[in-house]
């Protein structure tokens, strides 16, 4: 039969084939349907550069070497899972045009075209995915490649040893989780000063940094060269594991230039081993508080959050406004943006372990630009800090947005009577989160709330509350009792809640709500629509 694909010209017939590959691992059989078709596939070496394991059977060395064979010299894009990668034995001749390699080892050890001193003039984008790094690490003496072209750097499971001869002039985006525990018994740690300094001075395109690791290694002493106030670097977004401590103090005290300009900024809090103190290290309240002085002061902030790590809390302003911080970029990055997102998606992974709860204290400013996000296990210990610290924060002149959980409203009403932040014309919105709805009704210290003309209330466990068995109307009286402890300067405000799976209990509840709050006579309260 004559099909109308028999006439498609063969540079058409290959863009169908490149966008298919896209779909299907399997290029061997388009390349069987016929005479034709076999033609163009052969032709096509690009399409053969793409090689990608495939989820449901191991690549066999002979298709993995025709595969290589009959992409020519076209450049590769190399990603393999672990059932796959006895192939990387194969690539050492083909090392000078790998494009992009993504890999999973099967051996704790890099292939011999990754170690110090090779030569990859084309490789944009290197992922090591270590899948049994909480067992076992791999190590490499350093990061010594001769790689112009390459712009992301994804290592995890992988231990770096030696820094100085880091020599990336297109590096922009570098993750690196090495899952080191214990610094005592390990014999080594993550010298983050170091990193910082090679990384910042070495690579001039740099934009995003992130390590994650728990065991930290201290660093005393030694020359740090970062850039200037002059300097143009271009680093927007730095995460790292550090602990609350005067060692903390020394490794970031030579980037403050730095960090007052990055756009997002993320710490977690976390704590050396028992008996570190016994060397230096010092982890006293007094060093705890000079490191967010250092991390937080010189910016005015727009938002205050605080809330558990628990991908369940959503929040709905009823504002159209997205709160999210976004790390996309104007350009695009090919290859390395699904990379990036995956490791993105990792990061309920900066949860210290040994926390059964960990918190996030987010300040954001005014146009959003500056984010700084700090990972702590106790959330009273950042409400908790001395009246200046709060002063020089400058909230009451941007403050626009407060989110915190039910569990420090105690803590937060005692700051708020202090401080006279909550006295601002700035303030709007006002989330306050719940486990139950049960916690609720208990009474509660009354909280100033200034101007704020949006309250929102959020159940984290709606679903599962036993009141949910009943319907709306028997939780309007834990919403009364918290609205109830709170006291308002503004003349109208709205009260906010998620809807349930019944409209005619939730607009008999909404009804009832505004009775109950207005009968006064004073219509202070408003309802809008039910939304999620």
């Amino acid at each position: 039969m004559d099909s109308p694909f028999q006439h498609l010209l063969p540079k058409a017939l290959s863009l169908i084939f490149h966008y298919a590959a896209q779909y299907s691992v399997d290029n061997i059989p388009l390349s069987s349907v016929c005479s034709h078709w076999r033609a163009c596939a052969l032709a096509h070496a690009e399409w053969w550069a793409d090689l990608r394991s495939s989820p449901d059977r191991v690549t066999s060395l002979a298709l993995f070497e025709l595969f290589l064979a009959r992409s020519g010299d076209a450049p590769l894009a190399i990603d393999l899972d672990t059932g796959d990668s006895h192939c990387l034995s194969l690539l050492e001749p083909h090392a000078h045009r790998i494009r992009k390699l993504d890999f999973v080892p099967r051996d704790l050890a890099l292939p011999a075209f990754l170690l110090p001193g090779s030569s990859m003039p084309l490789l944009e984008l290197l992922a090591v995915h270590n899948a049994d790094y909480d067992t076992d690490l791999i190590h490499t003496p350093s990061l010594q490649l001769s790689a112009p072209k390459l712009h992301t750097i994804i290592l995890k499971g992988v231990v770096v040893h030696e820094w100085n001869s880091v020599d990336l002039p297109a590096l922009r985006k570098f993750y690196y989780s090495p899952y080191i525990e214990d610094y005592p018994r390990s014999g080594y740690g993550v010298p983050v000063r170091r990193i910082l300094t090679c990384l910042l001075s070495k690579c001039p395109q740099i934009s995003h940094i992130h390590i994650k690791a728990r065991s930290l290694q201290m660093e005393f002493g030694g020359a740090v060269v970062v850039p200037g106030t002059g300097s143009g670097h271009r680093l927007e977004v730095l995460k790292l594991w550090l602990c609350c401590s005067g060692c903390a103090m020394r490794t970031l005290r030579p980037f403050a230039y730095v960090l007052a300009r990055l756009r997002i900024l993320g710490v977690v809090a976390t704590n050396l081993p028992r008996g570190a103190a016994r060397i230096g290290h010092d982890e006293t309240d007094s060093q705890r508080k000079k490191l967010v002085a250092m991390l937080l002061f010189g910016h005015t902030y727009r938002t205050l959050e605080i809330l558990p790590d628990e991908d369940d809390y959503e929040e709905d302003e009823g504002e159209g406004e997205d709160e999210s911080e976004s790390e996309s970029e104007s350009e695009g990055e090919g290859d390395g943006e699904g990379e990036e997102n995956k490791m993105e998606d990792q990061e309920h992974e900066w949860t210290p372990r040994h926390d059964e709860r960990s918190f996030h204290v987010r300040l954001s400013n005014i146009d959003d630009s500056r984010n700084v996000i700090l990972k702590v296990a106790d959330p009273h210990a950042p409400l908790n800090w001395p009246l200046w610290y709060w002063r020089l924060l400058r909230l009451d002149q941007t403050l626009w947005k407060i989110v915190i959980p039910l569990e420090l409203w105690d803590t937060f009403a005692a700051l708020a009577r202090k401080h006279t932040f909550m006295d601002s014309d700035t303030i709007r919105l006002f989330f306050v989160f719940a486990d139950t709805w049960a916690d609720l009704l208990p009474k509660r210290p009354v909280l100033q709330c200034g101007s704020v003309t949006q309250v929102n209330i959020r159940v984290r466990r709606s679903l599962e509350d036993p009141l949910s068995a009943f319907n709306m109307v028997f939780r309007m009286q834990p919403i009364l009792n918290i609205l109830n402890s709170m006291s308002f300067t503004a003349q109208s405000v709205q009260l906010v809640l998620a809807p349930s799976k019944y409209p005619d209990m939730d607009a008999m509840l909404e009804k009832r709500l505004l009775l109950a709050l207005n009968k006064t006579g004073e219509t202070q309260w408003t309802m809008p629509l039910w939304r999620v």
